[in-house]
């Protein structure tokens, strides 16, 4: 009878623990660019392998937190335009009461050289 496993060229460990012990080890010593981030059991030859490929899940957790620090980072801009735009309205504000002050002393002046006019 023929034997139904097949090999596969990839480095093959026995069991999952090996194969992330050296994962760790290829973590601390290796220089490749991609190191591998985690071991998965193969459907062909029934041992471990190791890929730099994350797991669907991480890769959508990843993109959707990507978006939300996109959306923050908007966020915070849009609040930086408002406060920008609270501190000129402010600035106007000031402005104005300043202006009416002087309206209202304007006014007072004019009182007492209407008042001097009658007598």
């Amino acid at each position: 009878m023929e034997n139904s496993k097949q090999y596969c060229r990839k480095v093959s460990f026995a069991d999952e623990r090996s194969a992330n012990e050296y994962i760790n080890k290829l973590k601390s010593t290796s220089e490749r660019v991609n190191v591998p981030v985690r071991a998965y059991l193969c459907p062909r030859c029934f041992s471990w392998h190791l890929t730099s490929q994350k797991t669907k899940e991480v890769q959508i957790f990843e993109s959707k937190v990507e978006e939300l620090q996109k959306i923050i980072k908007d966020q915070k801009r849009i609040i930086l335009d408002l406060n920008t735009q609270n501190k000129k309205k402010d600035l106007r504000i000031a402005a104005l009461k300043k202006h009416i002050s002087s309206i209202q002393k304007y006014q007072e002046t004019l009182k007492v050289f209407d008042k001097a006019d009658k007598r």
